[in-house]
């Protein structure tokens, strides 16, 4: 083995077929996650309480903001605040209690192992004599 073939590349992966590949799996990547993201566009109308909500939610941040905000900012933030109106929505409408019990509890000791279990003494050394 001579030393220049110890440091050539492997045959049929250059630096520019890797770039490539790379650019490419990352294009692919990137399109294909912008296509499973929700983008504010369609859903089914909100409920006339929620629409309040939102109105109200984007007024206060027109109020804070309004000055410094695009057009296109302004109209990101409505999107943004009807997708998250659209979320909690889903959870305000899941049925709980104050009486329900966590789906979870906290465990800082695994159950079998809650109570330490005495350990065996080791057998005394014959006594010399």
């Amino acid at each position: 083995m001579t030393r220049d073939s110890a440091f050539s590349p492997p045959r049929g992966l250059s630096r520019r077929g890797l770039g490539r590949r790379a650019a490419l799996s990352a294009a692919v990547l990137a399109l294909g996650s912008q296509r499973l993201l929700p983008q504010g566009r369609g859903g089914p109308p909100l409920e006339p309480a929620d629409q309040a909500e939102v109105d109200a939610k984007y007024a206060d941040v027109i109020r804070k903001y309004g000055d410094r905000l695009s057009e296109e900012q302004k109209t990101r933030v409505r999107n943004t605040l009807t997708n998250h109106q659209r979320m909690l929505a889903r959870i305000r409408a899941f049925p709980l209690e104050n009486s329900d019990a966590p789906a979870t509890g906290l465990r800082l000791v695994p159950n079998d192992t809650a109570v330490p279990k005495p350990r065996p003494t080791p057998a005394a050394p014959p006594k010399k004599g």
